[in-house]
């Protein structure tokens, strides 16, 4: 692979990697995002499921008592939920300057009302998923509003992306980390 990867240096970039490694990269990039999404979803319903049973466990031993449990589901919804509305209200504020943006921050909005309906309405749905993938969602949405590279659209074209580089390189490690520990 190094050998591999080191050959690439000699090779010119036009016909090969400018058209076809670029459709390659697009579809793997999108072929990633659902997977980490399928992987975010089997965290939080495993987290659901762990923090249930210890409701449950405690339940057993001392009525009453395992209400910390179900107390603790419900915080980290509604620190999830009050994350990602600041997030949208942040989106809002500083991306602004385009329909584009506002278009792709007005769907998140409404995705994220949508998939929490969805959940509620269901009957095994989980209010800690919706509000993990809610998050997701706008962090989804401050990537491609972030990315934009128009200069009117962008406020921090041309800027450092620190907080959104470690966001990514977060979510990657929890990825990876799930799928090596539930292998």
């Amino acid at each position: 692979f190094l050998a591999a990867v080191a050959l690439t240096i000699f090779f010119d970039n036009s016909p090969i990697f400018t058209g076809f490694f670029l459709v390659l990269s697009r579809i793997g990039a999108a072929i990633f995002l659902i997977l980490q999404q399928i992987i975010l979803i089997d965290v939080a319903y495993n987290w659901n499921e762990n923090w249930v049973d210890r409701a449950d466990e405690q339940d057993r031993l001392s009525f009453g008592s395992g209400s910390s449990w179900l107390h603790a589901i419900v915080g980290t919804c509604i620190s999830f939920y009050v994350l990602s509305l600041a997030g949208i209200v942040v989106l809002y504020t500083h991306f602004d300057g385009c329909a584009s943006n506002v278009w792709v921050i007005t769907l998140t909005l409404l995705g994220v009302i949508a998939l929490t309906a969805v959940q509620l309405s269901r009957s095994e749905g989980s209010l800690l998923t919706s509000s993990i993938l809610s998050l997701y969602a706008v962090y989804l949405a401050y990537s491609m509003v972030s990315k934009n590279p128009n200069g009117e659209c962008n406020p921090q074209l041309g800027q450092d992306d620190s907080w959104g580089i470690a966001a990514g390189l977060f979510l990657t490690a929890v990825s990876l980390a799930w799928t090596g520990l539930s292998w």
